[in-house]
């Protein structure tokens, strides 16, 4: 009888290769499943990341068109546009709505798109303060995908390619392209505006 009971408890258990074929299973489950939940995080993570860079793009050209739009002469009496490029333009335009004009540069320095800001200082005024810079847009790939960040037009609306005629330019067309890892997906994201410089239009 006790032979019995004894034969029929052993048959109700496990052998070492359950045993060990259960703990490889459960092992390779584990991995498996973190291995996803890694990669949904980084994935999760990467598409953040993108979304702050073109919203942190996004405001960039909206200060770019806002204040573009504004210039005007200079406290000294220079004409509003001091200087023009593919990725960088320089004029002057009263930002902060106070008595002085402010001599506003946007330039790009690397990746990454700045604003530099002089302002009127002295007896007579003159642009010889320090300059304040801050952080537009980052993460910006113009240059390595061969695309202008600033074009320029006339009164007709004719691209101008001399960038010496400064005084021919009344419109601006911007366009940011952003991406944080271009070695990656999402592709590439383009942000596109343009704006009228007031006080250069003469089809009013």
């Amino acid at each position: 009888m006790k032979q019995f009971f004894s034969k029929k408890i052993n048959k109700m258990g496990f052998t070492l290769i359950e045993v060990f074929t259960v703990i490889a299973i459960s092992t390779l489950s584990f991995f498996v499943i973190n291995s996803f939940i890694l990669r949904m995080y980084r994935a999760n993570s990467y598409a953040t990341e993108q979304s702050v860079a073109i919203d942190q793009a996004r405001k960039g050209i909206l200060d770019i068109v806002e204040c573009l739009r504004g210039a005007t002469i200079s406290d000294t009496g220079s004409f509003p546009i001091v200087s023009v490029g593919t990725s960088t333009i320089t004029f002057y335009s009263n930002i902060d709505n106070d008595v002085n004009v402010e001599k506003v540069r946007y330039f790009l320095d690397g990746n990454i798109l700045k604003r530099g800001v002089k302002k009127s200082t002295g007896s007579p005024l003159a642009y010889t303060s320090s300059e304040e810079v801050k952080v537009i847009a980052e993460n910006v790939r113009n240059v390595i995908n061969i695309t202008d960040i600033f074009n320029y037009y006339n009164n007709l609306g004719v691209k101008i390619t001399d960038l010496t005629k400064i005084t021919d330019i009344t419109f601006v067309k911007v366009n940011l392209i952003i991406d944080i890892n271009p070695n990656r997906a999402p592709e590439d994201f383009n942000l596109r505006s343009s704006v009228s410089i007031r006080n250069l239009k003469t089809n009013l």
